[in-house]
């Protein structure tokens, strides 16, 4: 009964941990999550007074009926409509129209085709950046696109553009909006009672662990834990300001043979930004050197309890991401983690048999 004890224990800490962990997730995915603070800040979203708040460009035509606005494309130039919004504070937005396409025919590149974009600016209204909200070609009916996303805090406008660029055809699009949105109090309170919950729950894990391993061991893992918990709860501005820095001084080529390998991989290919792929290498190595490190009790609690330990834990730091503003779970991350930690495993398992083996090999040799 004292062998079987310890075994049952361990597996039922494990799946506590599990189930707090989808709990997290849908509770704080569940709940109303944000209500609008601003519902339009989008002058005309009717089209009735055509180019009057709409900046057109480009040297096709569009046409305004009062719902809609249709922009018509024979050559297979570029043509757009356009409007921008003053917006120099961190905040939500959601942006949302409906969009048709006819008989688009696509350019030559991968973006050359009827889409509806934002257009980052900064202060002194310079662009920094952008963000496809809906990319059509071919004949597509009527369909509404939504888009929500915290807004960087170095921003000072954004433009909500259509446009066909170097694309033949017909895009038509209506009711367009852009709000603010704000997290809606409830949700706040959420937070903070599991936020509270988990800290409960990892004081006691810790004070188990203090039983279990040597004290450097232990204290090695706890100044990786506590590195890994900095950066999940760091705040999404700061998050990419760091990892933008991290990236202007690593070599290109480096970055993007990164790129590569993430997405033929894993099938990572929204990476976005400047930094994108420090974030995603950050998420590798740090599961890998928890791997290792688990590797030096895995033969205690077993393999098969590490692999999944791991990949418990990946979760657990993917569900907390939920009580920071800005930032959200992803599986893509989700997969680095747990091939980062099991990876790092085997290869602190292989370390060990092949030092033991080493070992036995020198002890065997016959003394001279």
């Amino acid at each position: 009964m004292g062998i079987i004890q310890p075994e049952i224990r361990k597996w039922l800490i494990l799946a506590m941990l599990l189930l707090l962990s989808l709990l997290t997730m849908y509770l704080l995915v569940s709940v109303d999550r944000f209500h609008v603070a601003t519902p339009q800040l989008l002058i005309d979203p009717q089209f009735q007074q055509g180019n009057r708040f709409w900046q057109e460009s480009g040297s096709e035509q569009v046409t305004f009926d009062g719902e809609s606005a249709s922009i018509l494309n024979s050559s297979g130039a570029s043509h757009s409509i356009s409007q921008n919004v003053k917006i120099d504070t961190p905040a939500y937005i959601q942006f949302s129209f409906t969009g048709s396409s006819n008989n688009v025919v696509p350019g030559s590149k991968e973006w050359a085709r009827a889409s509806g974009t934002i257009i980052y600016r900064d202060r002194q209204g310079d662009r920094v950046g952008s963000h496809m909200s809906a990319v059509l070609d071919g004949t597509i009916e009527n369909k509404k696109y939504t888009h929500l996303e915290l807004l960087r805090e170095q921003l000072g406008s954004i433009d909500i553009v259509f446009r066909l660029l170097q694309a033949g055809g017909e895009f038509t699009v209506s009711d367009p909006v852009l709000s603010l949105l704000e997290e809606a109090p409830f949700y706040n309170k959420m937070k903070v009672i599991i936020l509270v919950v988990w800290l409960g729950l990892l004081f006691w894990l810790s004070v188990t662990a203090y039983r279990m391993m040597s004290r450097k061991l232990l204290s090695l893992f706890m100044v990786l834990a506590i590195a890994v918990a900095i950066a999940v709860l760091m705040p999404q501005h700061l998050m990419v300001e760091i990892t933008q820095k991290i990236a202007a001084s690593t070599p290109h080529l480096f970055l993007s043979s990164t790129r590569t390998f993430l997405f033929q991989v894993f099938g990572i290919n929204d990476l976005a930004g400047t930094g994108a792929e420090v974030s995603k290498l950050g998420h590798f190595a740090a599961f890998l050197l928890i791997g290792l490190l688990a590797s030096r009790v895995s033969f205690q609690l077993g393999v098969i309890f590490t692999v999944a330990a791991i990949s418990v834990f990946a979760l657990l730091t993917e569900s907390l991401q939920l009580l920071v503003v800005g930032r959200s779970p992803r599986v893509s991350d989700f997969a680095l983690d747990v091939a980062g930690g099991v990876i790092g495993l085997l290869l602190g398992v292989c370390c060990h048999y092949i030092y033991a083996f080493t070992k036995h090999k020198f002890s065997e040799q016959p003394k001279q």
